[in-house]
This record gives structure tokens, C-alpha cells and sequence, in this order.
């Protein structure tokens, strides 16, 4: 314990030799972009403080490791070091929550990767290895990809909940380390040019995401915060204010890169491709609601939050004093701010306009309630196809892919379930955020419970559209991003690039070799 709060202390104050190695401090993409909502406030009301308490369900608790994730990656891409002490201690309290009650709902099923759990009552104090082969298990075997057709669903449901613990802990831990290294907890320490005239005009565009204009007062209620919401976002997309934001393209970085970064910076240089093209466009579609372009909207934030978590993976294995590598590292990091930014704008605005209407708070509840039934009805309507597949003679292999009505029922079957999961996510999306900015001490009861049954009902149904696909080997729903990135089974973080492995990035070592004479030593 005592060594445990000497390290704390060291931390929350770096030794005079950190500050000196850390060196002069370059301002960061995010000391021009605007001030964002601390992430050190309570919890959204939507989401209980405590991972598993009493009063949070397991579907609560993965929606909440699921928007913790992406506030850690969003934190340290932007340089918010102040909150990103808060947001790893909650991550590391809310994933070992997690693990206890995993460990209740199977004792004797033991964590991937492990052959026994370990004898530590507690996952706080597991050793690191430990922790280690969880993550390589994990990462092997995403819980998201297609499980068996013979799996019962709380084995899918466990296998999610421990990959989505897997990935939130490693971030954490991959964070602690960082903030161990040198004094240097981020990448924005290192010195560069930036920020450039292009740069300022774009972090400027950047604050008109959070600009959004609330009724005068003191008492905003929660009505009063979507229609300013949803008229803020129309205004945007129908107007020019945001096309220097868009029009803003990832310089590339030097020929003598290292491949790994080079390849990564490729990705953040695709995504931002993609999102200027919607913004120009295709904003008409976002506008309207286009069930093809909202997919796609889903599949380049997915693609945009890859980019930080392979960042963090290039940036742990660097050593401090490799400054060039920090320095390609940092232009990776500035791309993967503005995509993160651009992507939050549309698929904020995406939300705004496709989730609840703004004719009052019973309209809202009546929303969430009829999403939750439709919910409902799906999971009954899933359930009984796989267990009716289960059920026939003719059940595995070739002959299950070829029963033709069978197949078809499924798959207009999860067509459905597919809009239904996407519009339960913008409509999640979109309150959490608008009861966030209202004034309003708590939820409003009927609306609070509409959409409880919302998290429930789509909790319910993941495991059993999963195995469904896998049962009838059914591709994924969408493939409007097939250039992009191949189908994941989950609101995705990890990247699975398709196609064929990409060709070495031309590094000085390998140019010199190639001018050598034939013949030469």
C-alpha cells in the first residue's frame, strides 16, 4: 500500500528530472480546439456510477464499458491530461467490476487465455501476466466474431463481455504505462510546427460541433435542449460553415517512415478521405436519413476509433528518447483527432435528426417505448428461427445453407433487426448526450424507462442475431463500407483490413540497398 501511494504521488507530481526530460511543450491539436465537457463530471444519468450495482443491469454495465473506451482513446488524443488520470482508475474499477461478475454468472468457466482463475479474490490485484494472457486470448479471439451454431447465448454474451473487458483494461494499463514513462503521458509533448494557418482554420470550424445553441436561462429542460439540438444540426448540414472542416486533408509523412506508422497513418488518411466525401456529398442523405448512409456514418466512427487504439499500441512499444518515431507518431495523432471530430460531428448530427422527435417529452418516451417493443418483438421473432433451425432434421453443415426458405426467413429476419439495433443505438446516442446538456437533476421516469428497455431488449438480441448469422453462415449487414473494412459483429473498435497484406513502406535502410551495384558486399 505504501509503495502504491508513493507511486500515485510520483505520478500526480513529476520529479523535477520528468519535467526536464520532457522538454519544451509544442502546443497540441487540442490546445486550439474548444474546451470539451470534462470527462471527471458524474456519469450521465443514463448510466449508473457503479459498473455492477444493484440498481445497473449487465446490459448497462457493457453500454457504459463501451462509451468508457471511447472517452479513454478520445482523452488522450486530445491531450486532456487532467482527466486522464480520472478516466483510467474508473476504467480499471469498472472492467475488475466486470470480472467479478463474470465470475459469479460461470465459476467454473476460467478467463480466456487462463486455465484456472487466479487465486486472487480480486481482479485489482491479479498479476500483469495474467492480465497479459487474457489480452493475447482476447485478442485472438474477438468475442464479436461468428461463435459456434451449437453455442448457447449467455456463452456469447460472456465471450463479449469478456472481450470488451479485455480491450478496456489493456487501454488502461497501456495508459498507466505511458504516464510512467519520462514524464510523458501523451504524444503531444514532442516538438513540431504545428499548429499551421490551415491548422487554426480548422480547429475554429472544429468549435462550431460544440456550439450548440441553447434557449436562454438558467432551467433548460430536456425538451428544450432537443429542439435546439435538432435545429443546430439541421442548420449545419444545410449550410456552408463546416466546408473548410472538411476540405482539410492528413499531410503525408516522410518516405523514410517506419511501415507499421506508415501503414496506420494510410488508414487515418482513408477515413478523413471518406468523411470530407459525405460531408460534400452526401449530407442530403444524413439529412433524410438514408438507412445506407447512416450504416456507413456507423462504420467510419468504428474506423475512426480504431485509429487511436493502434496508435497506443505503436507509441507503447517506442522508447522515450526515439524522437523522430514521436514526431511521425504526433502527425498520426493530429489525423486522428480531426477524423475522430468529423466523425463525432456527423454521427452527432446523424442522431439528432434520426432519433426522437422534439414535439415534447411524451413524444420522446413514446419513441423509446415503441423501439423497445419493436426490440422485443425481434428477439421473440430471432429466437424462434434458431431454435426452429435447431430443431430440424436437416440442422448443420451444407444442408441447413441449403434450405432456401429457411435461409431467406432468417435473412429478412435480421435485415430488420439490423435497422432496429442501429436505430436503438442513435436514439441511445442522442439522449445521452441531450440529458447531459439539460439542466434537469435526473431523467424523466417514463423516458428513463423506455429506454432501459431499449438497452435490455438489444442486450438480448446481440447473442441471438450472432448466432443466427453463424447458424445459416450469413454475411454481415452492411456493405456499403465493404472497401473500407469487412463486417464486425459489434459496435467495433479493432480494425481487420481486407484484401491482401500491404507492401513494405520504402524505408531509407531498404533505399540504400537498392542503389547498391549487383555484386557489391
Amino acid at each position: 500500500l505504501e509503495r502504491t501511494a508513493k507511486a500515485e504521488s510520483e505520478r500526480a507530481q513529476p520529479s523535477k528530472r520528468a519535467r526536464e526530460d520532457q522538454g519544451p511543450r509544442a502546443a497540441s491539436p487540442a490546445a486550439l480546439a474548444p474546451a470539451a465537457p470534462s470527462a471527471t463530471t458524474a456519469p450521465v444519468p443514463l448510466v449508473p456510477a457503479t459498473s455492477m450495482s444493484p440498481e445497473c443491469s449487465e446490459a448497462e454495465a457493457y453500454m457504459a464499458l463501451l462509451a468508457l473506451e471511447e472517452r479513454l482513446l478520445g482523452a488522450w488524443v486530445e491531450d486532456r491530461e487532467d482527466a486522464l488520470g480520472d478516466l483510467v482508475a474508473e476504467a480499471k474499477e469498472r472492467s475488475c467490476a466486470m470480472v467479478e461478475h463474470l465470475r459469479q454468472l460461470a465459476p467454473d468457466e476460467p478467463p480466456p487465455g487462463l486455465r484456472e482463475w487466479p487465486s486472487d479474490a480480486s481482479a485489482r490485484t491479479w498479476p500483469s501476466r495474467s492480465w497479459e494472457k487474457v489480452f493475447r486470448r482476447a485478442a485472438s479471439m474477438p468475442g464479436w466474431m461468428a461463435p459456434s451454431p451449437q453455442a448457447s447465448e449467455e456463452e456469447v454474451l460472456r465471450g463479449l463481455l469478456w472481450s470488451e473487458v479485455a480491450i478496456l483494461q489493456e487501454i488502461a494499463l497501456s495508459l498507466e504505462a505511458l504516464c510512467d514513462r519520462s514524464g510523458r503521458s501523451i504524444l503531444g509533448g514532442v516538438a513540431t510546427p504545428w499548429p499551421s494557418p490551415d491548422a487554426v482554420a480548422d480547429a475554429e470550424a472544429l468549435g462550431l460541433m460544440q456550439k450548440i445553441v441553447h434557449p436562454p436561462g438558467l432551467s433548460r429542460s430536456l425538451v428544450e435542449v432537443v429542439a435546439a439540438e435538432y435545429k443546430h444540426f439541421v442548420g449545419l448540414l444545410e449550410g456552408p460553415a463546416l466546408d473548410i472542416l472538411f476540405a482539410g486533408e492528413v499531410d503525408d509523412l516522410p518516405c523514410d517512415c517506419d511501415s507499421d506508422v506508415a501503414g496506420l497513418h494510410a488508414l487515418v488518411q482513408s477515413v478523413n478521405a471518406e468523411l470530407n466525401a459525405t460531408w460534400l456529398d452526401r449530407r442530403s442523405a444524413i439529412r433524410s436519413g438514408e438507412e445506407s448512409e447512416l450504416w456507413r456514418l456507423v462504420r467510419l466512427r468504428e474506423l475512426a476509433l480504431c485509429a487511436p487504439y493502434l496508435l497506443l499500441k505503436q507509441a507503447q512499444r517506442r522508447k522515450p528518447p526515439d524522437f523522430m518515431m514521436f514526431e511521425w507518431l504526433l502527425e498520426v495523432q493530429q489525423g486522428c483527432l480531426l477524423v475522430l471530430r468529423k466523425s463525432q460531428l456527423l454521427c452527432d448530427a446523424a442522431s439528432s435528426l434520426a432519433a426522437a422527435p422534439p414535439e415534447g417529452e411524451a413524444a420522446i418516451a413514446e419513441a423509446a417505448e415503441a423501439l423497445g417493443q419493436r426490440l422485443e418483438d425481434a428477439v421473440e421473432n430471432v429466437g424462434a428461427i434458431l431454435a426452429a433451425a435447431r430443431a430440424s432434421p436437416c440442422h448443420g453443415g451444407e444442408a441447413v445453407a441449403g434450405a432456401t426458405a429457411a435461409r431467406d426467413e432468417a435473412e429478412k429476419a435480421l435485415e430488420s433487426c439490423d435497422r432496429e439495433m442501429m436505430a436503438s443505438n442513435f436514439l441511445h446516442l442522442a439522449l445521452e448526450r441531450q440529458v447531459e446538456a439539460s439542466s434537469a437533476t435526473e431523467t424523466p421516469p417514463r423516458i428513463a424507462a423506455g429506454i432501459k428497455r431499449v438497452r435490455e431488449a438489444l442486450h438480448r438480441l446481440t447473442p441471438r442475431v450472432m448466432l443466427v448469422r453463424a447458424f445459416f453462415d450469413l454475411p454481415g449487414a452492411d456493405d456499403a463500407m465493404a472497401a473500407i473494412s469487412p463486417e464486425s459483429q459489434r459496435r467495433g473498435r479493432k480494425l481487420r483490413l481486407p484484401g491482401g497484406r500491404r507492401q513494405p513502406f520504402p524505408t531509407a535502410a531498404l533505399l540504400a540497398l537498392q542503389q547498391i551495384p549487383s555484386g557489391d558486399e
